[in-house]
């Protein structure tokens, strides 16, 4: 889809045109340009700062036909229940198999070996969850509002898009491993470069092939959903939780028990394997700065991907040390960030979509952001997004209370605690304020990001999750500390007496 511009001025309505694929990247720069150009005279205020979001300003100045025009959305609580249940049932299966593997995991060669694969566990899961839900939720708005509507704006988004989540990718598992290394630095203890270069090699590796094989899925749920006259923005989410937490922890298990071997004597051969996707993140930088949807994320969108490693680092380090306290605890911590990731998630998506389409319908909200600083208005109000995060938190006490009791039904591998009542209380209670806080602060990011002409889709899921994994691994480990001192309802943190 192209767009023609009249050389009058920008006063006048822009229309849609067809165009071969490809012409999309071009005509946006040129719709730039010519913003640029007539800065002076046709964009008076605020219009100037929808520069700095390609996204927005494609949207907020394009005149959409009827055909690829669609609406704000107007679902009722039972379709937005129904939309949601099933996908975060199946989310929820997704992360308790994680947590049942992450504690056969830390008995493995590879993770006993190398510690620090532990405490990356967390940062992998945390990062391969922002991009493949950033990514669901760049795609979702995009066809919510009409630019996924044809076949070659469906490739020209879903090709940078992909390219996109590779380089971050890359990039960002680098630098989580680094951060590993500094902390391990800090404590005193000894660096085996081998190792490091093992360790280096799985989470690049992990990160990229399932950055693809995940992406190409959700395209094709995302196109699913429309075709069903289904929301994306309630499905796509959880689903890419949901497989990318397991995905990649099998993943990791696997090339790690594949590459430990290697690293002692075959070390040259891990270092062609990082030489490629290095090369091959370069290559895919490329063909991301060609298209000005993503050109502007992949130059000032990793504020908030490397905020949140560093964030799940802290969350990664408090894991190591309460699998050493409480043995058992890593079959908990996946299904309660995990839950609450996807939770905050989905809501995050929801605001940016409608904020995306009330800057197209030129609607936007002109209250000031204390207005949303309110846990009043985020639960008890009558708006729209205040009425999903009542069913939203009321959904995620249903999905924990379901999946903590099925651990307890499976005879092995399970925790090694017996299932209590104050147990069971202590679980809720974590979830219920991890996820209460995570929508009560989901409601204003959102929205100040916004402000601020930083797309959310990009930058708010990142910053949400990553807080959700350190406030859940934190309330987790002090439930399970209490429980132990203060009740002695745990002996030496193996077993808990019912």
């Amino acid at each position: 889809m192209g767009i023609a511009f009249d050389p009058s001025g920008l006063s006048e309505e822009m229309e849609p045109i067809d165009s071969p694929m490809g012409e999309l990247e071009k005509t946006a720069e040129e719709m730039r340009i010519r913003i640029e150009s007539f800065s002076d005279t046709n964009i008076q205020g605020e219009d100037i700062d929808w520069i700095l979001a390609p996204l927005s300003i494609t949207i907020f100045k394009m005149k959409l036909s009827a055909r690829s025009g669609h609406p704000p959305r107007q679902e009722s609580l039972r379709a937005f229940v129904l939309q949601l249940i099933g996908p975060f049932l199946l989310a929820g299966l997704g992360l308790l198999c994680t947590g049942l593997l992450l504690d056969k995991a830390t008995s493995t060669p590879f993770f006993v070996k190398i510690p620090e694969a532990v405490i990356l566990v967390p940062v992998l899961l945390g990062l391969k969850g922002n991009l493949e839900m950033t990514f669901a939720a760049r795609l979702s708005t995009l066809a919510n509002v009409g630019l996924m509507d044809t076949r070659s704006q469906i490739v020209t988004a879903f090709l940078s898009n992909m390219a996109l989540i590779q380089v971050q990718a890359v990039v960002v598992s680098s630098l989580a491993v680094g951060t590993t290394l500094i902390l391990k630095e800090l404590h005193g203890d000894s660096i085996i470069w081998s190792e490091v270069v093992c360790l280096l090699s799985t989470c690049v590796s992990t990160s990229s092939i399932l950055s693809f094989a995940l992406g190409t899925l959700i395209l094709i749920i995302i196109l699913a959903a429309k075709k069903c006259k289904v929301d994306p923005d309630n499905i796509t989410t959880p689903i890419a939780a949901a497989l990318g937490d397991l995905s990649t922890l099998a993943m990791m298990m696997f090339l790690g028990g594949l590459l430990l071997p290697l690293s002692s004597s075959h070390l040259p051969f891990l270092l062609l394997l990082l030489l490629f996707f290095l090369t091959f993140a370069i290559i895919s930088a490329t063909i991301a700065a060609l298209n000005d949807l993503t050109r502007d994320v992949l130059i000032r969108g990793w504020y908030a991907l490397i905020g949140a490693m560093i964030i799940s680092c802290s969350s990664g380090e408090i894991l190591k040390k309460a699998v050493g306290m409480y043995p058992g605890i890593a079959v908990f911590q996946p299904l309660v960030n995990g839950i609450g990731g996807n939770i905050v998630a989905v809501q995050a998506s929801r605001i940016s979509t409608s904020l995306h389409q009330g800057s197209k319908l030129k609607s936007e909200d002109e209250r000031g952001i204390i207005h949303f600083c309110s846990p009043w208005r985020a639960f008890f109000s009558r708006e729209t997004d205040s009425s999903a995060s009542r069913t939203l938190l009321l959904l995620s006490l249903f999905s924990h209370s379901i999946f903590f009791s099925i651990i307890f039904l499976l005879p092995e591998p399970g925790p090694p605690y017996h299932f209590s009542l104050l147990l069971t209380s202590a679980y809720l209670l974590v979830a219920f304020i991890q996820v209460g806080t995570l929508l009560f602060l989901c409601q204003w990011i959102v929205r100040f990001l916004w402000r601020k002409r930083i797309d959310p889709d990009s930058s708010a899921i990142p910053i949400l999750t990553a807080t959700g994994d350190l406030l859940g691994s934190t309330l987790l480990t002090a439930s399970f500390w209490i429980l132990n001192n203060f009740f002695s309802f745990l002996n030496l943190g193996k077993e808990i007496v019912s």
